[in-house]
């Protein structure tokens, strides 16, 4: 039986995996975020809770103790590959390199196919949204909230006692 719980957890994933990828062919940017893919993995493990009782019987206060920190535990991977994937630059430079002519560019075109203004103008953008700083005239301010993630950021590099991060 554990074994039919462990697949209602990848079940789940399956069905989250399908589902972000269809939304993700049909969503405008804007709407491609942290929020739309979680409740896309909602609903796809809930769907897989709810097949799983209709169709073997099995409720979801028997299965949930397992399948629900398994699919969450791939879920949270998915998530981290996925935007290591949409916002890492060595990850988009390795991209770059390897679509190239030869698999080589100089720094200029590097340059070109990612610019440092880009890159900076999208994470300030970022942290906007998230209201982590505010836009003052030509300026940015670190909000409360900024500060505390700021600080939890400083702690994680005392503690793992790393130069740079981010």
């Amino acid at each position: 039986m554990t074994l039919i719980f462990v697949l209602i957890g990848f079940a789940g994933l399956g069905l989250f995996l399908l589902l972000h990828f269809v939304l993700w062919q049909v969503l405008s940017p804007a709407r491609k975020n942290t929020a739309m893919m979680t409740l896309a993995a909602c609903a796809g493990y809930v769907t897989a809770a709810t097949c799983a009782g209709i169709l073997l019987q099995v409720p979801a206060l028997a299965h949930g103790p397992v399948s629900l920190p398994l699919f969450m535990f791939l879920a949270v991977l998915y998530f981290h590959f996925y935007y290591g994937v949409d916002r890492s630059v060595s990850v988009r430079t390795l991209g770059a390199l390897a679509c190239a002519p030869g698999q080589s560019l100089t720094p200029n075109e590097l340059q070109a196919v990612y610019p440092k203004e880009e890159m900076i103008h999208r994470r300030l953008g970022i942290m906007v949204e998230y209201g982590w700083i505010l836009k003052r005239g030509g300026s940015f301010q670190c909000t409360e909230k900024g500060r505390q993630l700021a600080r939890v950021a400083r702690l994680g590099r005392r503690i793992y006692g790393l130069d740079a991060t981010g």
